[in-house]
């Protein structure tokens, strides 16, 4: 699965909040990994927890999925707790 994610820190955009925009090319996944991660997205919008990312925006073209959610600055903790085991 292709995945990247960046986040928008322009000066124009300083006054607003760091957000992460995670961009999937739906080409390179298949039914199964697709259908997971439409599952996430719909997961993430019923949620609002304060410990959780919070999901801002999904928006979707024939290729591709782009996310936008909170900015974590430490990054994803799964890898580090997986690490850690």
């Amino acid at each position: 699965m292709l995945v990247l994610h960046c986040h928008a820190d322009q000066i124009l955009f300083s006054h607003l909040p760091k957000v992460a925009i995670k961009i999937i090319d739906k080409s390179k996944l298949d039914k199964a990994n697709l259908e997971k991660v439409l599952r996430e997205v719909e997961v993430m919008k019923l949620l609002d927890q304060p410990n959780i990312i919070k999901l801002y925006q999904v928006m979707m073209t024939k290729n591709m999925i782009y996310i936008v959610s909170e900015y974590a600055p430490c990054g994803e903790i799964f890898g580090k707790t997986i690490n850690q085991l």
